[in-house]
């Protein structure tokens, strides 16, 4: 998923590409749905994403595919939903005996299958987003796989299919049938945007409390990440172990070239890996360089930075008391596909549709404890990168990596490192790398 790591040209285009601005900040999106519409996880080959809805309390599974869209994905006029009634669908010219809301014509006239489309309200903190469409299996009409920020939690909740009305409103505002069949559609969308919003006897989508519906490009096309990764140089996938390590070598390859020849054979001397299957391994570019300036074979570099970094990531996480988050498991899966070896213990749990998910356990995704009765992979006590970056910038993991590397320590250090590495302060090449600041302490 992060192949286009490779065609980074620069430390700015890979810090860029994880911290990246999003167009759909335009909505006025807070920064925490914004991230994850963009991080949710693209359906996996192995594992089919899989929602449920119920038919007579029995859980009844909704296969589904999402797209994350791309962070410069255009965003069009909104339309203007006001709750107006008619017979008439105003989108599609579809007519029926019976009054529907402009809301409930705007989310019928959305394709079956993958959708991005968003309705907001900045003035009212409301902001949902439909990433699929399906033929209803619990009851007729339609049904809708949802994203909702809850704007007391400060957080994005992933509802999938079913869970919009059973858990997000109060009982005592629903039917009981909303617990048996049915799942996310048009009237139960309604009913729980109007819980939502009401205030006084006024509600959303009305003149006063307006809905704005953007209808943004969801074809599998150029616009997709998956396409657009081979011209684009940023991404919206995971950042993997290959991209913090090639990015880390680009960065000490400029250091390490300043070192003399015993501190560069005591940092070669730390880089040898503990298994024999390196060789199979293809160091990237900037490793190879690496390994040059260090007199050793870059499989060899290749597989010790993996090998070491996958035990920073374990340490960091055992001692950070909770300052990072835990690794997706789908994460660590595509990191061993990349690597071509297994640095992580992965570990599976079979899911059930009606696993409770009040407090989910750190690093799991909202969405997945509603995968329908299979074992999927689990986020593991490994720091995310992302977490890692977040907490001590990119120069800073760059350092602290550098440091675990040289003596098997994740303190923050209180030493220069190029001191550790025996180069010159007073070198002028020094004040020619960026980010020397971190590194001299």
């Amino acid at each position: 998923m992060s192949d286009s790591f490779s065609h980074l040209d620069s430390f700015d285009d890979f810090v860029n590409s994880i911290f990246e601005a999003s167009t759909l900040t335009k909505t006025g999106m807070p920064k925490g749905m914004v991230t994850a519409v963009h991080t949710k996880a693209e359906h996996w080959d192995e594992y089919p994403r899989m929602a449920h809805t119920y038919r007579g309390k029995v859980a009844i599974p909704m296969e589904y595919e999402y797209y994350q869209p791309s962070h410069d994905i255009e965003i069009t006029e909104p339309t203007v939903l006001t709750g107006s009634k008619s017979r008439t669908s105003p989108f599609t010219g579809r007519e029926v005996g019976s009054l529907y809301t402009d809301f409930h014509w705007f989310i019928e006239s959305l394709p079956l299958g993958t959708n991005r489309a968003v309705i907001a309200n900045p003035d009212l903190d409301f902001f949902m987003y439909i990433y699929h469409k399906s033929k209803s299996k619990g009851a007729t009409g339609f049904q809708y796989a949802i994203l909702w920020w809850d704007p007391e939690q400060k957080k994005a909740v992933d509802f999938g299919y079913s869970e919009l009305t059973t858990r997000a409103v109060d009982r005592a505002q629903i039917r009981q049938v909303h617990d048996t069949k049915g799942g996310n559609r048009s009237d139960k969308i309604q009913e729980f945007i109007r819980s939502v919003t009401t205030s006084g006897k006024d509600y959303a989508p009305s003149r006063s409390k307006p809905l704005y519906a953007y209808r943004l490009a969801a074809e599998y096309s150029a616009e997709s990440p998956r396409a657009k990764r081979g011209l684009r140089k940023k991404t919206v996938g995971p950042v993997l172990s290959k991209d913090f390590i090639t990015v880390f070598a680009d960065k000490a390859k400029s250091i390490v070239k300043l070192a003399p020849d015993q501190f560069k054979q005591k940092l070669a001397s730390k880089l040898v890996p503990e298994y024999r299957w390196f060789r199979a391994m293809n160091a990237q570019p900037p490793v190879v360089e690496l390994a040059e300036m260090l007199g050793t074979d870059s499989a060899v570099v290749y597989a010790a930075l993996f090998e070491r970094f996958a035990k920073f990531r374990k340490m960091l996480f055992d001692d950070g008391l909770g300052a990072y988050a835990k690794t997706s498991g789908f994460d660590l899966e595509a990191d061993r596909k990349a690597a071509g070896a297994n640095f992580y213990e992965i570990k599976k749990k079979r899911f059930s549709p009606d696993e409770e998910r009040a407090q989910p356990e750190q690093g799991y995704r909202e969405a997945q404890p509603e995968q329908y009765k299979r074992e999927m992979p689990i986020a593991a006590p490994y720091a995310s990168i992302e977490s890692i970056i977040r907490l001590h910038s990119m120069d800073g993991a760059f350092q602290r990596f550098m440091y675990f590397i040289l003596t098997d320590r994740i303190s923050e250090p209180k030493v220069s490192m190029l001191g550790l590495l025996g180069i010159d302060l007073a070198k002028e090449e020094l004040t020619a790398l960026p980010g020397m600041e971190t590194w001299l302490l």
